[in-house]
């Protein structure tokens, strides 16, 4: 019997797992990032090939804070899972959004 690792992981995971034709795998969880654009309220944001610029963000003493109307805490938690498991590239901006 042969594993279907697409379905079962998607299933369990909810990552999708492609073998592309140079002979690499292409772990992708698309259902948590769409999952993460709702919560915030971005679905029609724009595409960036760099997640954030890579310097520390400054301490802002003086800024008025957040008036957002998502859970930070929770956004922030799927984004540590994402860069965890599949997207290692957007690390430094998720640890800039945890400050």
């Amino acid at each position: 019997m042969e594993l279907n690792l697409k379905d079962d992981v998607v299933g369990f995971l909810d990552v999708l797992i492609e073998k592309l034709e140079t002979n690499k795998i292409e772990l992708t969880h698309t259902g948590l990032i769409k999952q993460i654009l709702q919560a915030m309220d971005i679905e029609g944001a724009n595409l960036k090939a760099k997640p954030a610029k890579t310097e520390a963000l400054p301490v802002d003493k003086l800024g008025n804070p957040t008036q957002a109307s998502f859970k930070n805490a929770s956004i922030v938690g799927m984004l540590q899972f994402l860069q965890g498991r599949t997207r290692p590239d957007i690390t430094f901006a998720v640890s800039q959004c945890t400050r």
